[in-house]
């Protein structure tokens, strides 16, 4: 919450990890948050522009619940400070969430790299699909490659 020049509070920003936030729906958690989180970074990765991430949404942080403890403020909860030996533990164990998103990531993104429709200068129109699905069209500078993102 901001408190406000007229003394009330407003809600101003969302303290939660990325990947954390894609856990569940209005209805609750269910099972499909490292495919709903992998969704919603590719639907990025996609878009017209140079893609940037966050470093946590690269590593799959989730909600330092410890760290706002420790600093008695409430944006900790997505600044999560790596041990070094402790996350290329992570990563180096291909069971983990941490490993399964950066592999996922990193494929992602080598796809995008071949792709002249994915060229960050490249044509992009938003498609009209209804409220169950988000879409957009690229196409390649020379309008040789076409590609339809669509997402659930």
């Amino acid at each position: 919450m901001r408190g406000m020049a007229d003394g009330k509070e407003r809600p101003y920003e969302l303290n939660v990890s990325l990947f954390d936030a894609m856990r569940g729906t209005g209805a609750g958690p269910d099972e499909w948050q490292f495919e709903r989180f992998i969704c919603s970074q590719t639907i990025m990765m996609a878009l017209e522009g140079i893609p940037a991430f966050y470093m946590h949404s690269l590593l799959a942080t989730p909600n330092d619940h410890a760290g706002v403890e420790r600093t008695g403020h409430n944006r900790s909860i997505n600044r999560r400070q790596w041990n070094h030996a402790e996350l290329d533990a992570q990563l180096v164990d291909s069971s983990s969430i941490h490993a399964r998103v950066f592999a996922e990531l990193r494929r992602r993104l080598a796809i995008r790299c071949a792709q002249p429709a994915f060229h960050p200068g490249a044509t992009q129109f938003t498609l009209q699909l209804g409220s169950d699905f988000f879409g957009f069209w690229r196409q390649s500078m020379d309008r040789d490659q076409s590609i339809f993102a669509i997402a659930n």
